[in-house]
């Protein structure tokens, strides 16, 4: 046996370092040519056969049972191998000694399970502590995301609360269908007069005493709401209108001496009326000759004219202030389809009708423009007051008539949506 080559340990372990870097690439080489050598070789210097696998990891050079030098095989090529008859030191070549490797083989398993130095049972538990740790940061998400639907779950007042905003909603938009359609039963005192005098029965009487009569008007419009504050509207209206002209005198008489702007009806011998103090004139040729001072029991005599119209209106109504208490501008035109004219002579308790005006158009316009007040009942219903100004543009046929009529209107009525 060759003695251990007496080195020092930082000498020692840097061979040792280089040589396992090494002996791992070299193992599988080294086993196979030994398997071939060991036919004709002895290993052993007592000349044992070798006869048995290299183990797992360790040198193919054949350890001796009592003996710690090996004899080099033939091999030029090994650097640890150059001389046939050298010996070499085993822990110099990193290769382990019997005892050693016994001691490593006979080393019992459990115990490196049990101590986890198996790397099976190191990859297992690293892979289980991973699979561990992600179990655990997936179960604190699903927790959170638990927890924060719980939080966003609503709660059963919540419920409530929004049952019943969803329940207001849907009444909201049928309201807001609803109000799309308004009718407007209405009824309000109507007064007639003319912007500047003049009479509109005959030009004789436009210096004489006016006074206007209340009259009424009552009908029913329907309106569409466009949007929130502007709505379209039309109906039809019964329209009374009339004034009354004083400071005249009845007479009777032949028709050619009646009033022109009257229809008799085809009667010859006709009641008639002048303006006050003209049958009394004495001074040439009276144009009133032929007609005979009437004796009615009064000295006030009075002379009436009563109309009567059917009112289409087409407006546009528009939101001022759109609250509880709402104030909206109305304008628009008005078609006026001509009823009744009547003209009567009234005195004290006497009462006759002269005849029907034949100088109206049966058709004719008005300009409408007013403000409207209104107060909300309810979603459905509310009451309105009107106040209206209506200037007819071309009420007369004969042009030749001095009178510009004009009606003022207070209409007052319930609305109801649907």
């Amino acid at each position: 046996l060759v003695s251990k080559e007496n080195n020092t340990a930082p000498q020692q372990d840097k061979y040792e370092r280089q040589t396992n870097s090494n002996n791992l690439q070299r193992h599988d080489a080294i086993a196979s040519q030994q398997q071939e050598k060991s036919k004709s070789e002895s290993v052993y210097n007592n000349k044992v056969p070798f006869n048995g696998p290299v183990k797992d990891k360790v040198s193919a050079t054949t350890i001796a049972s009592d003996h710690n030098t090996v004899k080099q095989p033939e091999d030029p090529q090994n650097p640890l191998f150059k001389d046939k008859t050298k010996t070499v030191d085993l822990k110099e070549t990193g290769v382990a000694s019997s005892e050693e490797q016994q001691n490593t083989t006979d080393k019992d398993p459990s115990q490196n399970i049990k101590d986890g130095n198996h790397p099976i049972i190191k990859d297992i538990t690293e892979v289980g502590i991973s699979n561990t740790t992600e179990n655990i940061v997936t179960d604190g998400q699903k927790a959170v995301q638990e927890e924060k639907k719980e939080e966003d779950k609503p709660s059963i007042f919540d419920a409530i609360v929004e049952a019943e905003e969803t329940e207001d909603k849907k009444e909201d938009i049928k309201d807001a269908d609803l109000r799309s359609w308004e009718v407007t039963p209405n009824f309000g005192p109507v007064f007639y007069s003319s912007l500047d005098g003049g009479s509109s029965i005959d030009p004789m009487f436009t210096d004489n005493s006016q006074s206007t009569e209340t009259n009424f008007s009552y009908g029913v419009q329907v309106s569409y709401a466009v949007n929130d504050r502007l709505s379209i509207r039309s109906g039809v209206s019964n329209v009374n209108l009339g004034y009354t002209t004083g400071d005249i005198d009845l007479a009777t008489g032949p028709v050619s001496a009646a009033l022109t702007s009257i229809d008799y009806g085809g009667r010859s011998n006709v009641l008639t009326a002048v303006d006050k103090g003209a049958l009394e004139t004495t001074n040439g040729a009276n144009p009133f000759d032929n007609l005979s001072p009437k004796s009615t029991g009064g000295n006030n005599a009075q002379l009436s004219q009563n109309l009567t119209y059917y009112e289409v209106p087409l407006e546009l109504n528009y939101a001022l202030v759109d609250n509880r208490f709402g104030i909206n501008m109305i304008g628009g035109f008005s078609t006026l389809f001509l009823g009744d004219s009547e003209v009567v002579a009234n005195d004290g308790d006497f009462r006759e009708v002269l005849g029907e005006s034949n100088n109206l158009n049966s058709v004719s316009f008005s300009t409408n423009v007013g403000l409207g007040f209104n107060y909300k009942i309810s979603k459905r219903l509310k009451f309105n007051i009107e106040p209206m100004f209506k200037y007819q543009l071309n009420p007369y046929s004969d042009s030749s008539v001095d009178f510009k009529p004009y009606y003022l209107g207070v209409y007052s009525g319930l609305s109801f949506k649907f």
